[in-house]
């Protein structure tokens, strides 16, 4: 319960311009620093647990919106889309809270990926949950949108999603995973985990 007031007053200490960034970058600081406990642990380590849920959700949508873009597929079967993304986001919420609780353990302390993750993470819920709306809109109204628009509007989520993924992957395996995964794919090796 606590997080979902954190996730508001951060929000509402960023959004603040005329604070001074001294201060939001301490509040950010102290995000990661509260008092471990074995609950906040044990909500912690759901959080990869939980994350794979939404990505795939969130692309298999942009495959949907792709193949009915491509005429590959009949409205009917494309309705299936529309609610791929709102489990997707529903989903996203409990995924970000563990997140959060997952910043607060000590084995990731100081870690410098952390606030770059948890910004992107912001920015790609906010814009998880707007796509959602959207895409309820639709259902409800079962208005005709334009095609390309729901299409591109898919894909920005889906990049949203890799770059929050490529940091929360640097914390996991080490800066760069995602370019040292790639340079060792054409040697054969296998990335280690630093």
């Amino acid at each position: 319960m606590r997080w979902i007031l954190v996730l508001l007053l951060l929000s509402c200490s960023c959004a603040d311009s005329a604070q001074p960034a001294a201060q939001k970058e301490t509040f950010i600081a102290h995000l990661g620093q509260a008092d471990e406990t074995e609950s906040d642990r044990s909500i912690g380590y759901l959080h990869p647990m939980l994350v794979h849920f939404p990505i795939v959700l969130f692309i298999t949508a942009f495959v949907f919106d792709w193949l009915f873009l491509r005429r590959k597929i009949d409205p009917h079967s494309y309705r299936s889309a529309h609610w791929l993304v709102i489990a997707g986001a529903l989903i996203a919420i409990p995924t970000m809270i563990t997140g959060l609780y997952a910043a607060t353990m000590s084995d990731l302390a100081g870690n410098p990926n952390i606030p770059v993750h948890k910004f992107w993470g912001f920015i790609t819920l906010s814009y998880s949950m707007l796509h959602a709306i959207f895409r309820g809109y639709i259902l409800k109204t079962e208005s005709v949108s334009s095609r390309k628009l729901v299409a591109l509007i898919s894909f920005i989520n889906v990049v949203l999603i890799g770059l929050t993924a490529e940091y929360g992957g640097t914390i996991t395996h080490g800066r760069g995973f995602f370019e040292h995964s790639v340079q060792h794919s054409h040697s054969g090796e296998t990335p280690s985990r630093k």
